[in-house]
């Protein structure tokens, strides 16, 4: 869920489900696809998200398209998945290390400027605290391969902990669970690598 203000109104927006998805690619606006006019499609679009004609009228076009865009992206996660991921790839790989050696050698500085740092962790962003708390809370619901890497979530158990905290498993939810899924893979890959060519250097 998130809030945003057009023309002094603060519009609730809730991610839409299923079920609303298939509704109005019945009626030839396909969300995922898009390919259809906002014009002609933003009254069946703003009904199914639950806005009375009498609010949306009013706007102008520029804050019908901002709302638009914000019940896509509140759907399906496409701008927050990114950000997101980049979130979990510093933490887990070497973005962290990179910070505790600044700090380290720059133990004795008073001038260090963490903030300015283009090294530093991306911000979280307020839209990806639920899938953020869902993504810690089930940090130890992974999935291991035969080589003993981590493949991705165990999806039923992580819709248990998304019940337990309160989480709806929209589909930008999911979206955004597999693009740090995507990271989790690529930082195995990258120590299984590692790994081989130790072994290798040994030999």
């Amino acid at each position: 869920m998130r809030t945003v203000t057009l023309s002094g109104q603060d519009f609730i927006v809730n991610p839409l489900k299923g079920k609303d998805i298939k509704a109005l690619k019945a009626q030839g606006f396909d969300l995922m696809g898009g390919g259809y006019s906002i014009s002609e499609g933003m009254d069946a679009v703003f009904a199914v998200a639950g806005f009375d004609a009498a609010q949306t009228d009013e706007l102008p076009f520029p804050d019908i398209l901002a709302l638009h865009k914000a019940i896509v992206n509140e759907t399906f996660g496409v701008a927050e998945e990114k950000k997101l991921a980049a979130v979990w790839e510093w933490l887990s790989g070497e973005g962290a290390e990179y910070c505790a050696t600044c700090r380290k050698a720059s133990r004795n500085r008073d001038d260090l400027d963490c903030e300015e740092c283009e090294g530093r962790c991306p911000d979280l962003m307020p839209d990806n605290a639920a899938a953020w708390e869902l993504l810690q809370a089930g940090a130890t619901q992974l999935r291991m391969s035969g080589m003993g890497g981590p493949v991705g979530f165990d999806y039923n158990a992580l819709a248990l902990v998304a019940e337990a905290f309160g989480i709806d498993l929209t589909p930008g939810m999911w979206r955004k669970v597999q693009a740090v899924e995507t990271v989790i893979r690529r930082n195995a890959a990258k120590q299984a690598e590692k790994t081989q060519q130790a072994s290798a250097s040994t030999r």
